[in-house]
This record gives structure tokens, sequence and C-alpha cells, in this order.
């Protein structure tokens, strides 16, 4: 795991993390941003689509501690999924995904590729 700065002038911390996915040789990656309160602004989104590039990453996560409201929701969703989907094998993963600290919590996480056991 390797830590990297987002483009903001706050002290955001993003973290790269390799995910193992079923077809591909090598390691691929997947960016995660964890941020508290409800003042998460849309600019985070902007923020990680550029990291995400920047790393050369596969699939990027926001996890939000707190609920955003459904305008917020809303918005956000519409501009991650501008991002695109990643195809693994006709299976299509979105790029840019969101969930909150308890979906994790209650085991519902994001969606990506696993390795067949």
């Amino acid at each position: 795991m390797t830590g990297l700065s987002l483009p903001r002038k706050e002290a955001a911390k993003a973290l790269t993390v390799p995910l193992g996915m079923l077809g591909h040789d090598d390691l691929q990656s997947m960016v995660l941003e964890v941020k508290g309160g409800k003042n998460v602004e849309i600019g985070i989104v902007y923020d990680m689509r550029v990291v995400l590039e920047r790393e050369t990453a596969q699939v990027a996560g926001l996890m939000n501690m707190d609920e955003l409201g459904d305008m917020k929701v809303r918005d956000f969703v519409a501009e991650m999924a501008r991002v695109g989907d990643l195809d693994v094998h006709c299976v299509q993963y979105a790029r840019l995904q969101m969930v909150k600290v308890q979906d994790i919590l209650d085991c519902a996480g994001f969606a990506t590729p696993t390795l067949l056991c």
C-alpha cells in the first residue's frame, strides 16, 4: 500500500491498494479515499478521477463516514458514472464507486473482480 496526496489544499490522502483480478497476470490496483463529515463536496469526485488516471489504477472507491443526502448522492453517482466502467471478462465494474463506512462494516462493499478459489 502506498499513500498519495490528492490535488487539494486540505490534507486529503488516498491509498492505492493491490487487487488480485481474475484473468490478469499481474496485480491491479484500487484507489481508496475515506471522508468524514456531512460537508463532503463534489470536488472530491474530480480529485479522485485525477488520481485514478495519474496512478493508472483500475478502480477508485470513496468511503464516507456520514450520509450525504439524496441530492448529493445523485450528483456524486452521476459524476462518477462519467468515468466509465472496467470490463473484466464481460462483467462491468464502475471505475469510481462510493459506499458508506457502515456498508463496509456490514460486509457490503465495493464491486470489484476477485480471484476464484
